[in-house]
């Protein structure tokens, strides 16, 4: 467990056109990731965001988001 009061990124993601950022974020004890997408040109227009339990895989986070934006690449964050 953590005593973070922030989200912290943990990856970023790019395509053409969308950025997305993955957040790990701790409420009451529990670990979930926020998930982020948002135009590449203009990042303050959300086009979507999604909660996932922390037990959620990256691998799984990351398929979810392949269906919904397209192929896409890393390009920053923890690993």
């Amino acid at each position: 467990m953590s005593n973070r009061l922030y989200p912290e990124v943990v990856e970023i993601y790019e395509n053409e056109k969308h950025l997305v950022y993955l957040y790990e974020i701790y409420r009451n004890g529990e670990k979930r990731y926020y998930l982020s997408i948002g135009l590449k040109e203009d990042f303050r227009q959300k086009i979507e965001s999604k909660t996932f339990p922390g037990d959620y895989s990256r691998e799984y986070i990351e398929s979810w988001l392949k269906s919904k934006i397209g192929a896409f690449r890393k390009c920053g964050g923890d690993e």
